[in-house]
């Protein structure tokens, strides 16, 4: 079993939260923890290690069935991503697996992960077509849960909400950067090494950063996988993410251990933006982990989110969408978009 170098990662921060907090709020398995703080609590590193063999069996039965259904799909993160940086599918916590599949397989693929005994998450899937298609320009993904086992699958069509470049030129940069990767006699789809850190680095930006469990992924990461620097420039100036590569450099500088070098995370000069930086810090730090409590914290989470990316489509999207939550495509009065259900918004959510 690798162990991870990790007793001077998180100086200063590590120690205000319990195990308690770190397992259930940052989501760091025990075996991580145990690393982290030199600790050794072998039994809770069992129950840990009993479930995430359970969870890597319904992970096999899930994709078993996709391929027996003929079902092309990528793997995004959970145990593969566990494979790829420990060696081990069960070292890191994860409560939910990731798929992406063409938008005209969703359907199936939803209707078969219910034959399997999963359910709708947050809302239903919808029966009209004209409103799947609503649905899946609103969202990303659709949740299905098997509560009994406590797992999750999330369905993506598109790997983010806000586009950062047009969809199909990004849906032929990630068919462009795929790799095999063979884990207990199964081939599965995943990203390559390149693709694969990006990914991570817009996906913790884009949720502010509010597990520690992403940052110590980008930073194992980039640490212990060989990444080529051009190739990986490349992909970031291609879909204008160094405003988030800047962030997750800063982060990693002050939240990872002091040895650890932030040019293996790209070769960029500038320094993150102090406001992205701060807001940023004050999420990892929330003991209760919300991204926002109220207007005032959500118009502070909006101008974050709307700071990451300078394109025009990104943030219009993101502001029709802050607006919108997707379980309205099933309400009788949709299509009203997107400002009358700013009401919506704010009796629901906030």
């Amino acid at each position: 079993m690798p162990e991870i170098d990790a007793q001077s990662k998180f100086q200063g921060l590590i120690q205000d939260f319990s195990r308690e907090v770190l397992y259930h709020r940052h989501r760091l398995s025990h075996q991580q923890i145990d690393d982290v703080l030199g600790e050794h609590q072998a039994k809770l590193d069992w129950e840990d290690k009993i479930k995430r063999l359970g969870d890597l069996k319904v992970f096999f039965e899930l994709t078993d069935q996709l391929k027996a259904a003929g079902i092309d799909f990528l793997n995004i993160k959970g145990p593969l991503l566990s494979q790829r940086i420990y060696g081990d599918p069960t070292y890191r916590y994860y409560k939910d697996f990731d798929i992406l599949v063409a938008r005209d397989q969703v359907s199936k693929v939803i209707a078969l992960f219910q034959e399997m005994g999963f359910v709708p998450g947050e809302y239903p899937w919808p029966d009209k077509p004209g409103r799947q298609q609503d649905l899946m320009e609103m969202a990303s993904h659709f949740i299905l849960l098997q509560e009994e086992r406590g797992i999750n699958v999330e369905v993506h069509w598109k790997l983010f909400n806000q586009p950062l470049v047009e969809d199909k030129s990004f849906d032929a940069l990630v068919l462009a950067h795929v790799q095999t990767l063979t884990l207990s006699g199964r081939a599965f789809k995943v990203l390559d090494n390149e693709m694969e850190l990006l990914y991570l680095i817009i996906h913790g930006s884009k949720h502010a950063w509010f597990r520690l469990k992403w940052l110590l992924d980008v930073g194992e990461f980039s640490d212990r996988l060989e990444i080529d620097q051009e190739k990986f420039m490349f992909l970031v100036k291609k879909l204008g993410a160094e405003t988030m590569l800047a962030l997750t450099q800063g982060l990693v500088s002050s939240y990872l251990k002091p040895e650890f070098n932030p040019e293996k995370l790209g070769m960029l000069t500038s320094p993150p933006a102090p406001f992205l930086l701060a807001f940023a810090q004050s999420r990892i730090t929330d003991q209760e982990g919300k991204l926002y409590d109220g207007f005032t914290s959500f118009l502070l989470y909006l101008r974050y989110k709307l700071s990451l990316h300078s394109s025009w489509r990104y943030k219009l999207a993101l502001l029709k969408l802050s607006t919108l939550p997707p379980a309205v495509v099933n309400h009788g009065w949709w299509p009203l978009k997107p400002i009358p259900v700013i009401f919506y918004k704010l009796k629901s959510k906030l």
